[in-house]
């Protein structure tokens, strides 16, 4: 804004003390906020321009989970927009109109240019899920999961080598602090930027180590070949158990509940604050789950927690939760189980498909051999349908910077995965987002 504008609106401010102006929320186009918002790093979403006017309306504005600890509660009020959204509007219009601060170091210019350029590279979506009319339990039961998901998401960085690193980004370097959020750490991810170690959310640009095994094991580029050689390497490569350094190169394999004990207790409290919501006869099935993963963030024992996991489905339980560690792929060896939360409603309108399919798998399989022809033969159909689900939040190892899982089959180790009884599900609101 120019001086003669600054001078006419406090003009007008002054001749109209009783109608102040009201601030005009059409000065950025929706793609163009949502893009900025996430420069800035604020967790705030134009869902879509619903009355076409082409302004935003706090109808139509929403606040995300896991970039900060604030509810859309602080950005819209009942009486319209909060100040706090005000200010964070008005320095969304100012990043569009004059960029982002100008910078005279030649490096941190070309790091921050290359955080600029990864963030491009992707674009948020939202997944929208309405608690308007769920019972009072079971919005304060929601709570507690988000709570329990942001604890595993700081296990999960641990588990990366990231979590020490969140705190040395200044609060004002908004692009690190929304990589950092994004990839869990400051490492970059994009196809253009990954490879380029100027990129980082830190001006030191660390390199990146796992929190899994001890730095000085990690300046060997074959250290888990030579893992898999050691006489020990049953204990040494425990999935649930990350390895400590005790001295003159012994590995100790810690497991997980000592490794992460302050969030893995918390974690606990959470899940059986959880579970002692919902009253006799009602979800006793997920009442049983979050019991036994909290007994479990408690003494590592993860099978006896599939084992209750195993038995929710989608006909004894509106919900699907699967918390605890799982994938492997995360981590340099592949061997090490990464946290992660899968929270989800069952979707209702699956369950007639489900039982409509069910009594004719065989005879589709039949069909499916006479069309396909020799050598193909018609087999026993002995797979169960899986359950199709909306998500409500990814967190840890399952929220991928880049696009989301549809599909997932899980445990995958111990008597429940070893004896077929795990469980699949298919995730039906990924990628239906009007954008």
């Amino acid at each position: 804004m120019n001086r003669y504008s600054i001078l006419v609106a406090a003009l007008g401010a002054a001749c109209s003390p009783s109608r102040p102006a009201t601030p005009d929320y059409g000065k950025v186009e929706r793609l163009a906020f949502n893009r900025t918002a996430a420069e800035l790093a604020l967790p705030l979403f134009w869902r879509e321009d619903a009355n076409k006017d082409q302004k935003l309306d706090p109808t139509e504005l929403d606040s995300y989970w896991g970039l900060t600890d604030t509810e859309r509660s602080q950005w819209v009020t009942p009486q319209g927009f909060s100040q706090a959204f005000e200010n964070a509007y008005a320095d969304i219009v100012a990043r569009q109109s004059f960029g982002g601060p100008k910078i005279t170091d030649p490096a941190e210019a070309r790091r921050q240019e290359l955080l600029k350029q990864e963030l491009s590279e992707g674009r948020l979506t939202l997944l929208r899920t309405d608690l308007s009319h769920a019972k009072p339990h079971e919005k304060e039961f929601a709570r507690h999961i988000l709570k329990a998901a942001s604890l595993v998401e700081r296990i999960f960085r641990a588990q990366c080598g990231s979590l020490a690193l969140a705190d040395q980004i200044p609060a004002t370097d908004t692009r690190s602090r929304m990589v950092y959020f994004l990839n869990n750490g400051p490492w970059c991810s994009a196809p253009t930027t990954e490879s380029d170690k100027d990129c980082n959310a830190l001006s030191s640009r660390p390199e990146r180590l796992s929190g899994l095994y001890p730095a000085a094991l990690q300046a060997d580029k074959g250290f888990c070949k030579k893992l898999h050689e050691r006489e020990d390497k049953e204990q040494i490569i425990n999935q649930f158990a990350g390895l400590v350094d005790t001295g003159n190169g012994n590995l100790d394999p810690t497991p997980y509940n000592e490794l992460y004990a302050n969030e893995m207790s918390a974690v606990a409290k959470e899940l059986m604050a959880a579970a002692e919501l919902f009253p006799a006869g009602e979800e006793e099935a997920l009442k049983a789950y979050l019991k036994a993963a909290a007994q479990a963030f408690l003494d590592n024992d993860w099978f006896k927690a599939d084992e209750a996991w195993a038995k929710m489905n989608a006909e004894n339980s509106a919900w699907y939760l699967r918390i605890g560690p799982d994938e492997v792929y995360f981590e340099p060896c592949s061997e090490k189980a990464g946290f992660h939360v899968s929270f989800a409603r069952i979707n209702p309108g699956s369950l007639a498909w489900q039982k409509r399919l069910e009594p004719v798998k065989n005879d589709m399989e039949q069909v499916l051999a006479s069309k396909a022809g020799k050598p193909y033969k018609a087999r026993t159909v002995a797979f169960h349908l899986p359950d199709f689900i909306d998500m409500v939040v990814n967190a840890g190892d399952a929220r991928s910077p880049r696009g989301a899982t549809i599909g997932q089959s899980l445990p995958n180790w111990g008597p429940v995965a070893n004896e077929g009884r795990g469980r699949t599900v298919v995730m039906t609101n990924f990628y239906t987002d009007p954008d």
